[in-house]
This record gives structure tokens, sequence and C-alpha cells, in this order.
């Protein structure tokens, strides 16, 4: 099953966790790494998207809501742009606010749900580090693992 891990940016929390996950699973050959930043090296296309059987989107929670770039794409998104069995899952990033990465999930679940697509109720969630002190040294080595994890028990 060939996975898109799709980032809103070339760099920062969620970026560090993709990149991981992708570095890890680079024997296989089973996922790709690319960004919605038109500048990156790993920019995607929408034509891409027809090349994957599932796509993980990413993001970092910012006040209760996905990346402004990542919104964008999901708001423009169709049907018909990804694969008719494609599955399609949620990883975020964020600070450990109340239930903001809940609110997150549903609110990326609504915006898709409105397009006829369906985003798998398995999300992941990690810490990530924030301005200043607030989480530094996060995502780390155990989230990240756990992140793999995750990753790897997918669709089992």
């Amino acid at each position: 099953m060939k996975t898109l891990l799709l980032c809103p940016k070339d760099h920062g929390n969620t970026y560090t966790v993709f990149s991981y996950i992708q570095k890890q699973m680079a024997f296989s050959n089973a996922c790709d790494l690319k960004v919605l930043s038109p500048k990156s090296d790993y920019y995607l296309t929408k034509a891409e998207l027809q090349n994957y059987d599932r796509i993980i989107f990413g993001s970092g929670v910012y006040g209760g809501n996905l990346h402004k770039k990542l919104k964008e794409f999901l708001f423009s998104l169709k049907r018909e742009d990804v694969k008719c069995r494609c599955k399609l899952y949620l990883a975020l990033t964020w600070f450990g606010r109340s239930d903001s990465n809940m609110q997150v999930f549903n609110q990326a679940a609504e915006m898709l749900d409105e397009k006829g697509l369906y985003l798998q109720n398995n999300f992941f969630s990690c810490f990530g580090a924030g301005f200043g002190l607030v989480r530094l040294g996060h995502p780390n080595a155990k989230e990240l693992a756990a992140s793999l994890t995750w990753f790897k028990e997918l669709d089992s």
C-alpha cells in the first residue's frame, strides 16, 4: 500500500515526525513525504494524489485549528482528486492544551465529509516544541517511535 505523508511545510514539529517515519520506512519504499509549500523540493501537486492508496495529513495545532496551508488544501480538495478506496488519516503535533487535538481532528473530518471523503478515526498526536520554553525537546525519541508504531499498525 503506497502512502503519502503530507505536511504543510518542510520544517517544524510535524515535518520532524513525518521525516522520521519516511526515513524508517525507506527500505520498503512504502511512503513518500510531500509538502504544500511550492518553494520546497518535496512540493505536492494534486495530480500526484492518485498515486496513493493512503494519505496521512499532518499539521500542528494552532489555536484549535489546522495549519493554514493544510486547511486551504482540504478546502480545495475534491472527491475525484483521490483514489476511490484511498484511506485518509491525520497526524498532529500540539502543545497538549485541553482537547484541541480532538477539535482539530473534528474540523478536518467535517471538511472532508462535505466532499464525500472519510477521515479514519484512528489519528496520531504527540507534543511539539512550542515557542520559548513550552515543551522543549519534543517531539522526542519516544514520541517518534510511537509515530512509527502507529504508522505500521494502520490498516492491520
